[in-house]
């Protein structure tokens, strides 16, 4: 078995690496989100182009067809005028009446279609804006060097740990609680106010099994009964809080 130095040694150098893995891991999922934010965007863009075309299209459809219409009917005049008969009267003028209702039915039924796939195509433009700001987001709560700080600490604190053991609670009442002390952690119960319940071993004395509560997460939900002992670590009241520190 190694001496404490070397162990601080080996455990630095760990630490380090992976800080290192986790700078790269968060820097790429970073990258990967402005990247899809960038898509997305341009889908947007894509789509309200796509919804602007089909509104021109469809008004240039309309257009079309009202001409057709007003051909139609002028055909229809000229072969009743040209028949002798009289057009603004009687069975000639319900047949252009019902040629020019049936067209106007017809030039609205145009125009609205091409209004219904334009807004299809508006509202996909508004789902891929909706997903650029997801990715915006989480670019933007995404830290590399936070990530990669927070994992070399998580690692550096081991080795405080290592060589402060489990240091005196400087409370009456309190027991060191600090998650960088405890390992072989697993989750047993609640208490009826809802408290997590460990069982866990020190790192100092892992020979020794022990219940009772994480600091970390009392710090929300308790946090009178949290406090940091004279060596800096934290510790919890187990007068205060409706869970037993004991030795299993």
């Amino acid at each position: 078995m190694c001496d404490p130095a070397t162990a601080a040694v080996v455990i630095g150098v760990s630490a380090g690496v992976a800080g290192y893995g986790a700078y790269r891991e968060s820097n790429a999922k970073k990258k990967a989100a402005k990247y899809n934010a960038a898509v997305a965007r341009n889908n947007a863009i894509i789509a309200d182009r796509m919804a602007e075309d089909r509104v021109a299209k469809g008004r240039q459809e309309e257009r079309n067809f009202r001409r057709q219409l007003s051909t139609l009917k002028g055909k229809q005049r000229s072969i009743y005028a040209g028949s002798g008969v009289v057009v603004d009267q009687d069975t000639p003028l319900d047949v252009l009446s019902e040629t020019a209702e049936l067209g106007e039915i017809d030039a609205l039924t145009i125009k609205n279609n091409a209004e219904r796939e334009a807004y299809g195509f508006r509202v996909q433009g508004m789902n891929f804006r909706a997903q650029e700001g997801l990715y915006n987001a989480t670019a933007k709560n995404t830290r590399p060097l936070f990530d990669a700080f927070s994992t070399t600490l998580t690692g550096v604190s081991s080795i405080a740990a290592m060589f402060a053991g489990s240091p005196s609670p400087s409370a009456p009442g309190a027991a060191t609680s600090d998650i960088a002390l405890k390992e072989n952690l697993v989750k047993i119960g609640k208490s009826k106010s809802g408290i997590n319940i460990y069982e866990f071993t020190y790192k100092n004395n892992p020979k020794h099994k022990f219940k009772g509560v994480i600091a970390q997460e009392l710090l929300e939900s308790h946090p009178e009964a949290v406090s940091k002992s004279k060596d800096g670590f934290l510790q919890v009241d187990y007068d205060l809080i409706d869970v037993n520190f004991e030795q299993v």
